[in-house]
């Protein structure tokens, strides 16, 4: 723990006993020591680094060195899950809890572009580093699979066929994300140009904003959207229109669809229409 290297995030802004974000117009009120730390989270100090310098900053004892890492440790985490600090984990196991989606901690993202164009590409580079590995796990037990078919005497095309299948299912999951969030992004900055931005933990990744009085549209058009393209495309598949009339056009518009999941109760867009339902209901 005391490896992680924590570093203040883009369009944080730490102020005389607060830190303010930009990004969805929120203050935090800081005593002098918080401030102390996230000064130090500039993205060369670990965090027994920033300890370290704590203590010597505030002439603390030696026995009372081991509540005062406890204290830093836990104000960092706190920061991290209000998004104004990003958690790097360095070296190989870093790297390796990214590409597999294990990340212990929430990562921030800015995204300053106006552009529906370029908002869609950043999300897509977002969630194609995100699939990456994931792909790769996925994509293993279908190539075994197909290398044991060849060595059964089954014809290579088979073996191919199967890899497809798989390949064209991920890529539609990972375009129906993307527009997902796109969606959500561009619905938003309608109202708030240039606020808010994306965080991923591990499979998850979300959009957070300003709160305000979101609409029922503005909910289900997230995985609403991508999700129907995904199913339109499975009625043209199941009608037989030629262009659609391929298996890897049907797995491709399966994992579209998939986003239609997030409208259940049970997920996070679904939670939120719920709620909105819910207190709809009981205001009358």
């Amino acid at each position: 723990m005391n490896n992680i290297i924590p570093q203040i995030c883009q369009n944080v802004e730490v102020r005389s006993g607060s830190v303010y974000d930009h990004k969805t117009d929120r203050s935090y009120q800081l005593n002098p020591i918080s401030e102390k730390i996230l000064e130090y989270c500039d993205g060369t100090n670990n965090i027994g680094q920033i300890t370290e310098k704590i203590c010597a900053d505030c002439e603390v004892a030696e026995d009372e060195k081991a509540e005062v890492s406890n204290d830093v440790r836990e104000f960092i985490l706190t920061s991290n899950s209000q998004y104004l600090v990003n958690c790097i984990q360095p070296g190989i196991s870093g790297v390796l809890r990214s590409l597999f989606l294990a990340e212990k901690y929430y990562k921030r993202i800015d995204i300053n572009s106006e552009s529906p164009f370029l908002v869609f590409a950043h999300e897509l580079l977002i969630v194609g580093k995100m699939f990456s590995g994931a792909a790769a796990v996925a994509l293993l037990l279908p190539l075994i699979i197909s290398a044991a078919a060849v060595l059964a005497g089954l014809p290579a095309a088979f073996a191919f066929r199967i890899i497809g299948i798989v390949f064209s299912f991920l890529l539609g999951a990972l375009i129906g994300t993307v527009l997902h969030e796109t969606t959500h992004v561009l619905l938003y900055r309608r109202k708030e140009p240039k606020g808010g931005f994306m965080v991923k933990k591990g499979l998850t990744l979300m959009f957070v904003r300003k709160i305000f009085n979101e609409t029922f549209l503005t909910k289900i058009c997230g995985g609403g959207i991508s999700g129907l393209i995904g199913i339109a495309g499975i009625i043209l598949y199941l009608c037989g229109v030629p262009c659609f009339h391929n298996i890897f056009c049907l797995f491709f518009s399966i994992g579209l669809s998939v986003q239609l999941l997030n409208l259940l109760p049970i997920s996070g867009d679904g939670k939120e229409i719920f709620n909105l339902l819910l207190m709809k209901i009981l205001r009358g």
